[in-house]
């Protein structure tokens, strides 16, 4: 009977690892990720909150945050969208003429699919895009 004890702390350690993977998974879905990077290098404040200097990354369970980037006299702000379980990265190029600044938000989500998609939105509308040379 004492091959019982061994093979019973076996059990409870295997039940305890999964029941924590399964918790973890519970939580990451439950949240989502915010990549900001940005040229030049700026301080990025998140809900009025500074976070730290680009490139920085932050989990949120929100669903909307406010993202202000400031360097000297250049700064952008924008309410961003975010969605549980997904990865939207955040690329800022700066400029001067508020009209030159570059804006480019990606969202990276699992599918479950064997097969990848993509799907573009852009501003303004009917703007080619090509993708491996082809349009």
């Amino acid at each position: 009977m004492s091959f019982l004890k061994p093979l019973t702390l076996t059990l409870v350690i295997s039940i305890l690892i999964l029941f924590l993977i399964n918790l973890f998974q519970n939580i990451k879905s439950q949240s989502s990720k915010l990549v900001i990077d940005s040229i030049p290098k700026t301080e990025v404040f998140i809900d009025g909150n500074r976070i730290g200097e680009t490139p920085v990354s932050e989990i949120s369970k929100k669903e909307e945050v406010q993202v202000k980037l400031k360097k000297d006299d250049l700064s952008y702000e924008k309410y961003i969208t975010l969605t549980k379980g997904v990865e939207t990265i955040l690329k800022i190029s700066l400029n001067q003429d508020i009209h030159k600044t570059e804006e480019q938000i990606l969202t990276l989500e699992a599918t479950g699919e064997k097969k990848s998609s993509i799907s573009l939105t852009t501003e303004p509308d009917g703007v080619q895009i090509y993708l491996d040379g082809n349009l």
